[in-house]
C-alpha cells in the first residue's frame, strides 16, 4: 500500500531537514514502508546529512522533527536500538509513532505543526528553482516551527519562498530602452540581456524584496571593443551571471560600483578577468582565463572560484575569511588561515609576471597545530626577492619548496618570524637568505649587527651567540668542536643561548639552539632544539662568513 503524504514528510523531514515538495511525496509514496523509504534516502544522500553518524541521525529526530535538544534518556534508547542492529529507517518510524500516541505534549503539537505545514508545501510546490540556497530556505522554515505555529505564519512563509523560488518570472531586457526594466514586488525576477561592447546599454531595476538574477551574454567585434567594464545602469540584481563572446578579450569589474549591488558573480567564457572584490560579496567565480582577483579590499568570508586557468588572488589583512577554490598563486601582502593553506598548492606571486614587484605574505597566528606548506612555491624574482613571513605559527612542521615544478629557481629570500618548532628548507643555494627571529627579539633593525656576529665569531646579539660546526647533524662531537672553536668557555649566565649551524660537509646542514646553556659542562643531544634543517651542504668558508645564511 502506498505511503501517504504525511509518511513521506516524516522522513524527509527527520533525514533532511526540509519538506518534500510534490514531486518528491510522488516517488516516496511507492516505497513499501517508512522504514523502507527513510533507508532509501539515506542511501541516496550517501551519508550528508548526519554523516552516517548515528548519535547525529539521533540528534536530528529531536531538532528536526521535535525542534529541541534530545534528553538523556531518550538519546541513549534510540542509540542502544541502533548499536543492536535496528536500522536507520526502524529507528525513524518508532520513534514517530512513539510521539504521534502521545498524550497532549509540546512534543506532540511541534511534530503535527511540523507535517501539516510541510504538507502544504507539497501542495503548492511540485517542483523549485534555487538549488541548495531554495533547500536551505526550506529547511529555515521547518526550523522557525514549534507547538504555537499559526496557520497564518506558515501561509506567509510558504507564500515568501514560493515567490523567490517557484513563481519565478523571466524577462528580456532590450538594450537602449528608454525606461529600465523593472522588477517585480511580488515575486523573484530572471533578467536576460544579450549587449554588445560599444552598443547600446541595459538599464535594469530589480526588485527592493526578492533576489533577482541577471543572466548577461556579452559580445565583443572583432578588431574593435574588447573590454568589458561597465554593464551599463542595473540596480536590484543578487545574482549576476555573465558569458562572454570570443571577440570579448578581458573583464575589468570593480564589485563595489560595476555590477548593480550583486551579491554573487560569476563569469563563463575565456576573457582574463580582473576583478576588484568589495566586502558586499557573498561569491566569485571566474571562467577559463588565467584571472586576477583582488579581495583585499573585503573583509568578509567571500568564496572565490577560479576555475580553470591560473588564476591568482591577491590578498589584504583580513583575508583569512575568505575561502580559496581553484587558486593557483597569491599576491599581496595580508594574512591567510590554515583551512586555506593546509593540503594546497600555492604559488606566492604577483599580478602580472612582466613586472619585479613580488608578493610579500604574511600568515599570522594560526593556531597551535602548525602549518605543513609543503605544497607551497615561490615565483621567480627579478631585482626584487620574493619574501615571506610567518608570524605566530606554533606546533608542527614547516616546510617549504624553493623550486617549481620544472626545477626553476623560484626564491632568493625567507623571513621565517615564528615559534616554529621546525622548519625544513629545500634546494636554496649559495647567495639566498634565510632568516630565523624565532627564538629572540630582534627586530629588522638588528639584521646588520647579526650579519656581523655570523662572520665575526662569536658576538652576543640580544642573548645568541653564533657558532658553526662540520660534522654530523646530531654529533655532541660536532657541537663540541663548534664551541670550542668559539672559545665558549666559563660562560654561566642564564642569558646566554646559542644558535648553532652544523652541516655533514655532504649533503645535509642543520639549525639548532641551546637555551641557557652552561657552556663549561658538555652538551648533550637531548639538549639540542632543532630549529631549521637544509637538503644541501653548506661549507664554513662560504656560509655564515659570505652572508648564504643569515640565522638571526
Amino acid at each position: 500500500m502506498a505511503l501517504t503524504n504525511q509518511q513521506v514528510q516524516q522522513v524527509f523531514l527527520a533525514i533532511t531537514g526540509r519538506p518534500a515538495e510534490g514531486s518528491a511525496v510522488t516517488w516516496g509514496a511507492n516505497s513499501l514502508s517508512v522504514a523502507a523509504l527513510a533507508n532509501a534516502v539515506v542511501d541516496i544522500r550517501k551519508g550528508a546529512d548526519f554523516t552516517n553518524s548515528k548519535e547525529a541521525f539521533v540528534e536530528n529526530l529531536y531538532s528536526q522533527l521535535l525542534g529541541r535538544p534530545s534528553d538523556a534518556e531518550g538519546k541513549e534508547f534510540w542509540l542502544n536500538a541502533l548499536n543492536n542492529g535496528a536500522s536507520y529507517g526502524d529507528v525513524l518510524a518508532q520513534f514517530v509513532n512513539a510521539v504521534l500516541v502521545q498524550p497532549s505534549s509540546r512534543d506532540l503539537y511541534t511534530l503535527q505543526n511540523k507535517l501539516s505545514i510541510a504538507e502544504k508545501i507539497s501542495a503548492q510546490v511540485n517542483t523549485f528553482q534555487g538549488g541548495a540556497a531554495a533547500e536551505q530556505s526550506l529547511k529555515d522554515i521547518m526550523t522557525n516551527v514549534d507547538a504555537n505555529t499559526t496557520a497564518e505564519t506558515a501561509d506567509s512563509l510558504i507564500s515568501d519562498f514560493k515567490a523567490q523560488n517557484v513563481d519565478i518570472t523571466n524577462v528580456t531586457v532590450k538594450p537602449g530602452a528608454e525606461e529600465a526594466t523593472k522588477g517585480s514586488d511580488e515575486h523573484a525576477t530572471v533578467f536576460n540581456a544579450s549587449i554588445t561592447l560599444g552598443g547600446d546599454a541595459i538599464s535594469i531595476e530589480g526588485s527592493s524584496s526578492f533576489a533577482d538574477t541577471l543572466n548577461l551574454s556579452v559580445k565583443g567585434v572583432k578588431d574593435e571593443q574588447t573590454e568589458l567594464n561597465n554593464i551599463g545602469t542595473v540596480n536590484g540584481i543578487k545574482t549576476l551571471n555573465i558569458t562572454t563572446g570570443s571577440n570579448v578579450k578581458t573583464v575589468d569589474l570593480t564589485t563595489s560600483t560595476d555590477i548593480g549591488g550583486a551579491k554573487d558573480l560569476t563569469i563563463k567564457g575565456s576573457a582574463k578577468s580582473n576583478i576588484e572584490v568589495d566586502s558586499s560579496m557573498n561569491s566569485v567565480t571566474t571562467g577559463t582565463a588565467s584571472d586576477y582577483i583582488n579581495i583585499s579590499g573585503a573583509s568578509n568570508a567571500v568564496t572565490v572560484n577560479g576555475g580553470a586557468g591560473i588564476d591568482t588572488v591577491e590578498i589584504g589583512d583580513n583575508s583569512a575569511k575568505a575561502t580559496l577554490v581553484s587558486i593557483e598563486k597569491i599576491a599581496g601582502t595580508g594574512n591567510l588561515s590554515v583551512a586555506q593553506l593546509n593540503g594546497k598548492t600555492y604559488t606566492l606571486g604577483h599580478k602580472d609576471d612582466a613586472i619585479d614587484k613580488h608578493a610579500v605574505i604574511t600568515i599570522d597566528k594560526v593556531g597551535s597545530s602548525g602549518l605543513n606548506l609543503s605544497n607551497l612555491k615561490l615565483t621567480d624574482g627579478t631585482t626584487t626577492p620574493n619574501s615571506f613571513n610567518l608570524n605566530g605559527v606554533k606546533g608542527g612542521t614547516i616546510k617549504l619548496i624553493k623550486t617549481d615544478s620544472l626545477g626553476n629557481k623560484t626564491a632568493d629570500a625567507i623571513a621565517i618570524t615564528a615559534d616554529a618548532k621546525k622548519v625544513d628548507i629545500t634546494n636554496f643555494e649559495q647567495g639566498d637568505t634565510i632568516a630565523f627571529a624565532a627564538l629572540s627579539t630582534i627586530s629588522g633593525n638588528d639584521t646588520n649587527k647579526l650579519k656581523a656576529a655570523a662572520s665575526g665569531g662569536l658576538t652576543d646579539a640580544k642573548g645568541y651567540s653564533f657558532v658553526m660546526a662540520t660534522g654530523s647533524i646530531t654529533s655532541n662531537e660536532a657541537v663540541a668542536k663548534a664551541l670550542a672553536a668559539a672559545n665558549i668557555t666559563g660562560t654561566t649566565s642564564a642569558s646566554n643561548k646559542f644558535a648553532i649551524f652544523v652541516t655533514n660537509g655532504t649533503d645535509k646542514s642543520a639549525v639548532y639552539y641551546v637555551d641557557q646553556k652552561d657552556t663549561t659542562a658538555a652538551i648533550d643531544k637531548t639538549e639540542l632544539k632543532l630549529l631549521a634543517t637544509f637538503d644541501q651542504a653548506v661549507k664554513e668558508t662560504d656560509t655564515l662568513t659570505s652572508g648564504t645564511f643569515a640565522i638571526v
